[in-house]
């Protein structure tokens, strides 16, 4: 997946108003400037539950997902499919925020 198109995911999934705000359109982001990797950590810090939430939605509406189990893996391949768009503590913190609310489907 290219960088735009990574971008363009991240900013659906934490809100693409902010995210123009703070960095312009994701479609234009080819390359990152170190001052744009930085605000893009710092929009993603503050969304974690956010994103969390947004993908745990998607695994439930998705055909493929009959479990809290496939619902874990379709969200570690969303998270791994942003690639380069998330540091890796982020991406970590955002799989553990969504697998705290994929604990009550295990009930």
């Amino acid at each position: 997946m290219e960088l735009p198109e990574q971008l363009t995911r991240l900013a659906r999934l934490g809100g693409r108003d902010e995210f123009v705000a703070a960095l312009g359109p994701p479609e234009e982001l080819w390359t990152l400037t170190l001052r744009q990797r930085a605000a893009i950590f710092r929009y993603v810090r503050t969304r974690v539950q956010r994103i969390a939430e947004e993908l745990v939605k998607e695994a439930a509406a998705s055909d493929d997902v009959l479990s809290a189990a496939d619902a874990e893996a379709f969200i570690a391949e969303r998270i791994a499919e942003l690639g380069g768009a998330l540091a890796r503590v982020q991406a970590d913190a955002i799989a553990r925020a969504a697998r705290e609310r994929l604990a009550s489907w295990r009930e």
